[in-house]
């Protein structure tokens, strides 16, 4: 249906396109008082479920949902999928880490007459000054 014969088909109404006697339908909405409850803020609410959003986001990614069924674009997804990917290597090098040095992470290297291993110091960077 063109808006032509959209606009044809309303003609006959009476009251299609008004909104009755009131000037702001949204009138009562906007000065109606809400209760407010004490300790609860709206913009922690609203804090909290951006929070979390890309969490969200995440599991239903490796749930099998693509980005047209959450409703973000394909590069939001490759973004996410990339840095799940990123938090696994993450995990897999503390793991490494972890066996290497028997759960003690501190900045040093093992010496060994045949390899020299590097471990990283506390921030995450091997340090190459420290031997």
């Amino acid at each position: 249906m063109t808006i032509d014969e959209h606009y044809e088909s309303l003609q006959h109404c009476k009251n299609a396109d008004t909104s009755g006697p009131a000037n702001d339908v949204y009138e009562l909405v906007r000065t109606s008082e809400l209760k407010r409850t004490k300790g609860i803020s709206t913009s922690d609410i609203i804090t909290t479920i951006l929070k979390d959003y890309n969490q969200y986001i995440m599991w239903n990614l490796t749930c099998g949902y693509n980005h047209k069924d959450l409703g973000i674009s394909y590069v939001k997804e490759n973004q996410l999928m990339v840095n799940m990917g990123i938090s696994k290597l993450r995990e897999k090098v503390k793991e490494q880490q972890e066996k290497l040095c028997g759960g003690d992470i501190h900045p040093h290297r093992m010496n060994n007459k045949q390899t020299q291993i590097p471990v990283t110091t506390q921030c995450g960077i091997v340090d190459p000054f420290n031997p």
